[in-house]
């Protein structure tokens, strides 16, 4: 596996632990804004090193860590959407 792969699937893999941290109060840790908007900056980051494999070298890996990076950078979108609409905040 390529390096940019393994660091593009990696920001996903953060990116979602933070998540898991955040909606299931795991730790206390007090940074509940990070966890969200974290993958508006690593979201992007991870889609460009993926892409960049998979139009260099085709890899598959890198495909799935360009859509699951793609997937996470909408996630704070919806998040504020539906809390808008569910709890009319």
């Amino acid at each position: 596996m390529h390096e940019r792969t393994i660091g593009s699937i990696g920001l996903a893999i953060l990116s979602i632990y933070l998540l898991f941290h955040f909606f299931f109060s795991i730790t206390s840790a007090g940074n509940e804004g990070i966890a969200v908007f974290f993958p508006l900056i690593s979201g992007p980051i991870g889609f460009a090193l993926a892409w960049k494999v998979y139009k260099e070298k085709g890899h598959r890996m890198a495909l799935i860590g360009a859509l699951v990076n793609g997937v996470l950078f909408f996630f704070p979108f919806l998040y504020m959407m539906l809390g808008a609409v569910i709890l009319g905040v």
